[in-house]
């Protein structure tokens, strides 16, 4: 009974969070003002925050529908021409990881290694595995700057976003609300089963954040097919952002660490850097294909799919785009990077250096 009163004490304080973001038209309102007011109840009111695996996965369920149902055979064709910008923006938005955590393992005296895959622009949870893998790495120090770097990029890419130049040029036809709604019944209980389905073999192929990229690839495959998705609900968008603040907001604990302000202080700006790069990226990738800046800068943005996904959906970005470009980086750092990292450190243990 205690643990249910807590549930639905976190549940009306996230509410609560997001209400305030939405009065003071904040960017991203429900996700970044459930997960701002989840980390202030727990650290400043000392209040314990209850979620569950169901919540932070029927959110996930419902982000990757509405990023799915994005692509058309059209945006199909476009990102096709686009595969080697988007393995060349990975390779350099990598390459800018790797001089930062110089920066950063001096800064933060910490080991290279360690800073190495806190600063990777990967999955939270798929990186601090990776460094639970690798000798001398402190995974405790991994964490929080992944943790960091998630939260930074959480809330600053939508405030930049938002700045005049990064404005968009052109029509999108990505936005959530005006999928078409002209789905039959068969059609809608056909995309709900493929949702269900895709997201259960996902975690099955042990696919990276299983939830979001199962239900991505089954409902991208149906709406390239021709079938015709309906529109999501705006307060079942609302619920999902509240679930992945309160999830998000749940993982802070600065206490971890004992100097976790010189630390934070460090992380941050290491992650205002990678930013910063990453417009320079973005403003390249502008230059030579003819799409928005904000486009390009949330399709290489250092961030989770489901976060940039709900930020290009809500300033009227190109989601097919934003979201191939994120699913290309997110596969390649996981699938990729690991086993090259892992085998750069041994031979680099094995000869001594």
């Amino acid at each position: 009974m205690k643990k249910i009163l807590s549930l639905l004490e976190t549940l009306f304080i996230a509410f609560i969070g997001g209400l305030l973001f939405t009065f003071l038209h904040l960017p991203l309102a429900w996700m970044l003002g459930s997960l701002f007011i989840v980390v202030i109840w727990k650290l400043v009111v000392k209040r314990e925050i209850v979620s569950n695996p169901l919540m932070r996965n029927s959110g996930l369920i419902i982000i990757g529908y509405m990023l799915g149902i994005s692509f058309t055979y059209d945006t199909l064709i476009q990102m096709t021409k686009m595969l080697p910008a988007m393995f060349a923006t990975t390779i350099l938005l990598i390459g800018f990881s790797l001089l930062v955590s110089v920066f950063a393992a001096k800064f933060l005296g910490i080991s290279f290694k360690t800073a190495l895959i806190g600063m990777m622009p990967g999955g939270f949870s798929q990186m601090v595995l990776l460094g639970e893998e690798i000798e001398d790495v402190d995974v405790t120090s991994v964490t929080l700057i992944q943790l960091i770097r998630l939260l930074s990029v959480i809330y600053l890419v939508p405030a930049i976003v938002r700045i005049e130049w990064f404005g968009e040029n052109s029509t999108s036809h990505t936005i959530a609300s005006e999928a078409m709604t002209v789905s039959t019944t068969t059609e809608a209980v056909l995309f709900l089963v493929v949702t269900a389905l895709s997201a259960v073999l996902a975690v099955k192929a042990k696919l990276p954040t299983p939830y979001l990229v199962g239900p991505i690839l089954g409902c991208g495959i149906l709406v390239i097919s021709g079938f015709d998705p309906f529109s999501i609900p705006e307060p079942l968008l609302v619920t999902a952002q509240i679930f992945l603040g309160i999830h998000v907001g749940k993982m802070v604990d600065p206490k971890k660490l004992e100097n976790w302000k010189l630390f934070g202080t460090g992380a941050v700006i290491s992650c205002l850097i990678l930013l910063l790069s990453t417009i320079l990226i973005a403003g390249a990738l502008k230059w030579v294909y003819p799409i928005s800046l904000g486009t390009a800068f949330l399709s290489t943005a250092p961030g989770g799919i489901a976060e940039m996904g709900l930020t290009a959906q809500a300033i009227g970005a190109d989601l097919s785009i934003v979201t191939g470009f994120q699913l290309f980086r997110i596969f390649f750092i996981l699938f990729v990077v690991p086993p090259v990292v892992v085998w750069v450190f041994k031979k680099h243990r094995a000869f001594g250096k």
